[in-house]
């Protein structure tokens, strides 16, 4: 199988946005369904491009959070109430070479887990996400990415992180639909995801054996530049996929940049990580897929000038390719997941 990289190498042609979208629904890219062939695909990486170490460390989990039911409580008081909200958190996962996803609580997953000291990538659903009129039921919902790693002796890191980056102070709000006509606001002081997982990681804390750390600071959460700011097409799948691949390939192996013939490696993700600086790491998943990209970050390295104008050059590249940034991503990695030896793998048919 090749390579991200050389998949990129290739320059193949992508396909006009309505197709590449077709096309990654066809591979049920985009879904949250245990069964959507996708899954399958993010588990096989592991034997068909991750390390031998990372293959034996690593674990791919869908997680579905449901914020009606567990938003209202925090505000309310109602530890009951909450306390079931997150209970009904389950987790599907796969064991061993199996094509099947099996489902368990949250608690029993990260306890085995957590014994095994496995780094654990959780690709989130999260249900009833925010007031939106034009659907059906008045939720939107999104998707979004969190990743625990252990720390060395006893305790794990939980990482977060929603792609819309800073943007994220636009949501402190909560609406809860009460009827046709009324709304009922949550406000909160941190971004509703961040108070979300903080419940879940109290909670979680009081029933395992071992700490989880997380808190409101840009070292757990990814505060960098709004990846969605051009997406009017609903891209928001692409990022678990990509910084799951990131995560898996270079946790412990160096990423290498090349501008000009001349390279630069980065830090590996497990020191990166350790030094607080997960907005880096999530920067620096894209810097595949466009030149122009790739060239910020790489004189970053060679400066390392302050990251609001490290990002505020990123944002430019953003804003001059458009939705054209979200096409390579989507792109790209529909080149390199649909290749024959994965679709081998997982029995899949190759579309034309």
């Amino acid at each position: 199988m090749l390579s991200l990289k050389q998949v990129i190498a290739q320059k193949n042609g992508i396909p006009k946005i309505k197709d590449l979208l077709a096309a990654c629904e066809a591979y049920e890219f985009d879904s949250s369904n245990d069964d959507a062939v996708v899954h399958q695909m993010m588990h096989q990486l592991r034997n068909l491009d991750f390390s031998k170490k990372m293959k034996r460390k690593m674990v791919y989990t869908l997680m579905d959070i449901d914020y009606l039911q567990i938003v209202p409580h925090i505000i309310d008081r109602n530890q009951e109430a909450l306390e079931k909200g997150i209970k009904n958190v389950d987790v599907s996962y796969f064991e061993g070479n199996r094509k099947e996803m099996y489902e368990d609580s949250l608690v029993n997953y990260l306890t085995e887990n957590i014994s095994n000291r496995k780094i654990i990538f959780f690709n989130l659903s999260l249900r009833n996400y925010c007031y939106d009129d034009e659907e059906e039921d008045r939720y939107a919902t999104h998707g979004s990415c969190a990743f625990m790693v252990p720390r060395i002796g006893k305790g794990y890191d939980l990482y977060y992180v929603n792609h819309h980056g800073e943007a994220m102070d636009g949501t402190l709000d909560y609406e809860r639909v009460l009827t046709r006509t009324r709304n009922q606001k949550y406000s909160f002081k941190q971004p509703v995801d961040f108070i979300v997982l903080d419940q879940i990681v109290k909670y979680m804390n009081t029933r395992l054996r071992e700490t989880i750390y997380y808190d409101f600071t840009t070292r757990h959460n990814f505060y960098g530049i709004n990846y969605q700011e051009e997406d009017v097409h609903g891209f928001c799948f692409i990022f678990p996929i990509i910084i799951y691949y990131s995560l898996g390939k270079y946790f412990s192996e160096a990423k290498t940049l090349n501008v000009g013939g001349v390279t630069k490696n980065l830090n590996t993700i497990s020191q990166t990580l350790k030094e607080g600086k997960l907005n880096f790491f999530i920067h620096s998943c894209f810097t595949e897929f466009d030149e122009s990209y790739n060239q910020v970050v790489f004189n970053y390295l060679q400066t390392e000038k302050e990251e609001k104008k490290f990002m505020a050059e990123l944002d430019a590249v953003l804003a001059k390719l458009k939705f054209r940034f979200l096409k390579k991503l989507a792109g790209y990695m529909y080149q390199y997941l649909t290749q024959p030896a994965m679709l081998k793998k997982t029995n899949l048919p190759q579309l034309n």
